[in-house]
């Protein structure tokens, strides 16, 4: 009687950063055989492998880490289990910042920031958040837009207190773009919103998460 080998499932959960504003691109994962966490798979992006740190954790970042801007195709293969799949995804092309006004912020007025757009982006995810967040009780101001819209309006409240004081200094503004989902990853400079879609893939089984950062810009807020 021939017996039927036990089917084996993998899954990931799984990130993908071209960050342009600390000029570093991040991949990691973390791998699951079976529903268990697992170290000898070998996942690469554009053929540059993540190295394996243990309890299922992959990790590679810039120089080692490649990425280029459109399809990245990602490897997820277990050698034992003669396991080989790939997965491609699309990273929008670089974009930036165009205007910010008043970028010189006298008594904290509302602001406008324009930023131009990105191919592959169906998404734009904005962040304005004080560089001394959270110390000074300032609240970042988030907010997620849809492909076609390339300027936003940041309130005069991001720039104050719980109590509408005003809170001076340097302001950084954040413009991710994505097309199926963005989440968090090492090394993040800025804080996310709740509910941020992320792309659910079938084999393996998981979800991806993965976009562009623009440069770095800014608002100087003063009295």
């Amino acid at each position: 009687m021939t017996r039927s080998r036990p089917e084996i499932s993998f899954s990931v959960d799984m990130v993908v950063v071209e960050d342009l504003s600390q000029r570093r691109s991040v991949a990691e994962a973390e791998f699951r055989r079976n529903g268990s966490l697992f170290d000898d798979a070998a996942i690469s992006v554009r053929g540059s492998a993540l190295t394996s740190e243990g309890s299922g954790s992959y990790f590679s970042q810039s120089p080692a880490l490649n990425l280029s801007t459109g399809v990245n195709q990602l490897a997820f293969i277990s050698e034992n289990d003669s396991y080989h799949e790939t997965v491609a995804v699309v990273l929008p092309d670089s974009f930036g910042t165009t205007d910010v006004f008043p970028r010189d912020n006298h008594d904290a007025q509302e602001v406008l920031v324009n930023w131009s757009h990105s191919n592959a982006a169906t998404r734009y995810l904005l962040v304005v958040v004080s560089r001394n967040y959270p110390a000074d009780n300032t609240t970042p101001f988030m907010a997620v837009y849809g492909s076609t819209v390339n300027s936003a309006i940041v309130p005069d409240t991001t720039f104050e207190d719980p109590d509408g004081f005003i809170v001076d200094g340097i302001y950084s503004i954040y413009i991710v773009a994505f097309n199926q989902g963005f989440g968090e990853y090492d090394g993040i400079p800025f804080p996310l919103p709740l509910g941020l879609p992320q792309q659910r893939i079938s084999e393996p089984s998981g979800y991806l998460r993965y976009g562009t950062v623009a440069p770095l810009d800014s608002i100087i807020v003063q009295l």
